[in-house]
């Protein structure tokens, strides 16, 4: 079963890769900055996503607090959340954690948006929901060799078996989408963004929760 995400849907969204979300004058307009222009005036948002690995406790802490900019302090946190089962490896991964010189994603959010496709996975997205952690921490105990380390893939199941696969679905304003690579404009002028998909960071506002998707239920995201 895929999620409705268009049932998301509030006035001024967007969903980046379905071009009737689209205001018209932004459609019409010839050329990028005047394209950037209208979607700032309609004060649009854009619907993008965080493909995550979490813990029933991260779900509910996401949903009433958001999310947290990365950082060394949000790594520690993550592992000391977690349930007494892990109690035996939580002091090795804080230990990952302190010797690091910075996180993968210092003081930023890194989100997907536009076109999901989580059986051929064509933006090798599905790494992010099948290990607990974010590259992070995952990097440590995923050598990408199988875990040929019995004490790592004993991680890796412990985790496995506490976590379910999430998109967290967001919404984002047009002010902090526009980190995004130039050719957005190009192709919306073309209507060629069906399978448009792509990633940004941001790092100047927090974006706003608008729900969270349990992968073990749903199989995609249905954009008709």
């Amino acid at each position: 079963m895929k999620y409705k995400i268009r049932e998301l849907l509030k006035s001024h969204d967007v969903i980046p890769n379905v071009i009737s979300t689209y205001p018209i004058d932004a459609l019409n307009a010839n050329s990028e900055n005047k394209f950037i222009a209208c979607l700032k005036k309609h004060n649009c948002n854009f619907l993008c996503y965080h493909i995550s690995r979490l813990t029933k406790y991260e779900i509910n802490d996401i949903k009433n607090n958001g999310l947290s900019w990365g950082s060394k302090t949000l790594f520690r946190n993550k592992i000391a959340n977690l349930p007494s089962c892990c109690d035996w490896f939580k002091d090795e991964l804080i230990k990952h954690i302190i010797n690091l010189r910075e996180t993968q994603a210092e003081n930023m959010i890194c989100l997907s948006y536009g076109y999901l496709d989580l059986e051929e996975d064509p933006a090798y997205d599905n790494i992010f929901h099948t290990n607990w952690g974010g590259e992070t921490i995952y990097n440590y105990y995923d050598k990408g060799d199988g875990f040929q380390n019995e004490h790592l893939r004993k991680i890796h199941n412990t985790l496995q078996k506490i976590t379910s696969p999430c998109l967290i679905i967001v919404r984002v304003t047009a002010h902090s989408f526009f980190s995004l690579p130039q050719f957005l404009f190009e192709k919306v002028q073309n209507k060629n963004i069906e399978q448009l998909s792509g990633s940004i960071e941001i790092c100047n506002e927090l974006p706003e929760i608008v729900d969270i998707i349990n992968l073990n239920k749903y199989d995609g995201i249905d954009y008709d």
